[in-house]
């Protein structure tokens, strides 16, 4: 197993229609989604063995979600199914200004369900890389189930990366999505985190000076990335920073472009051999966060989280037509 996933999985209702919001009337497609997920399946569709663990609703929706993990090679053998809790749903729309308005139906939904107890410990050992998000931080008993897996993967001297992902609405306060988000950060070796994600966690004012404390206050951090939208991306380690510029595309819709960067980013470790600790020279990850860049603005072209995935063909085949139209 290269990359194993643990979190969330659920089904996001797309807006078919952009520039109205939820409440505004629009037709919606379902898609399946959940950030971790999307990881999975965007580091299985990119050529390498990815792994997701969670639970889903024994009911219609938690099939379409199975299907679609095992459709795109992603193995679901630990992903499993509550008969008790129903499959948590979301409703995505994109406003006329491009702000995308989320309403999470999780009440409590069957992702929060997972408990410590189902996990098995081989099975998570045998990784290379463990990711998770916070949001299975936000509620018992996944938290439990989410911070057992942590200590497995770390007495197994697993890479842990873990992105944030912000999510008001599934918080009970903005307080204590902040502590639980920055407890995140004591478990990881790689953080990808947003500009405003990082503002949020550190208090401050701008990006930078947020991602200075961030790497101040946690020793356990090796590498810090900060997606960056359009400007593309920068990478903070303890040996310097990197700022690697983003593509310029027309979006469509940028749901799951944070997780489709991350798959690229992790795939790219992987390929290049490159071991994430406090000596790791950050230039050295120019390439693997160029393929990332890419990854994440060919996944704004299509709408939906796990159907605008690439494969590495596909991005590699994108970032050479790209490279040869800068060319003199």
């Amino acid at each position: 197993m290269d990359v194993l996933c643990l979190g969330e999985l659920l089904v996001d209702f797309v807006a078919l229609e952009q520039g109205l919001l939820i409440h505004q009337g629009p037709k919606f497609q379902p898609a399946a989604g959940g950030a971790p997920a999307n990881v999975a399946v965007g580091v299985a569709k990119l050529g390498l063995h990815s792994g997701f663990i969670g639970k889903v609703g024994k009911d219609s929706f938690g099939t379409f979600l199975k299907e679609t993990l095992v459709a795109q090679g992603v193995d679901t053998q630990y992903l499993m199914e509550d008969p008790c809790t129903r499959t948590t749903l979301a409703f995505v729309a994109i406003g006329e200004h491009g702000e995308r308005d989320f309403v999470f139906y999780r009440d409590p939904g069957a992702d929060t369900q997972l408990l410590a107890r189902e996990l098995v410990p081989q099975y998570i050992e045998q990784a290379r890389i463990f990711h998770f998000g916070s949001i299975s931080l936000s509620q018992e008993p996944v938290r439990q189930a989410t911070l057992e897996a942590l200590r497995i993967a770390r007495k197994a001297n697993l890479l842990i990366s873990y992105d944030p992902n912000y999510r008001d609405t599934l918080w009970p306060d903005e307080a204590t999505a902040i502590e639980q988000m920055r407890f995140g950060m004591t478990m990881a070796d790689l953080v990808k985190v947003s500009e405003e994600e990082l503002c949020l966690i550190t208090n401050r004012d701008s990006w930078w000076t947020g991602a200075q404390a961030l790497m101040e206050d946690f020793s356990e951090i090796s590498c810090l990335l900060v997606s960056r939208g359009a400007e593309g991306c920068t990478a903070v380690t303890r040996q310097g920073r990197l700022d690697v510029p983003g593509f310029a595309v027309k979006a469509v819709d940028t749901t799951g472009a944070g997780d489709a960067f991350v798959a690229g980013f992790l795939v790219s470790l992987l390929r290049r051999q490159i071991a994430v600790d406090h000596y790791m020279v950050v230039e050295e990850l120019a390439e693997s966060l160029e393929f990332a860049n890419a990854a994440a603005a060919m996944s704004t072209l299509t709408s939906g989280a796990i159907p605008s995935l690439k494969t590495a063909m596909e991005v590699e085949d994108w970032l050479a037509s790209c490279n040869s139209s800068q060319q003199p």
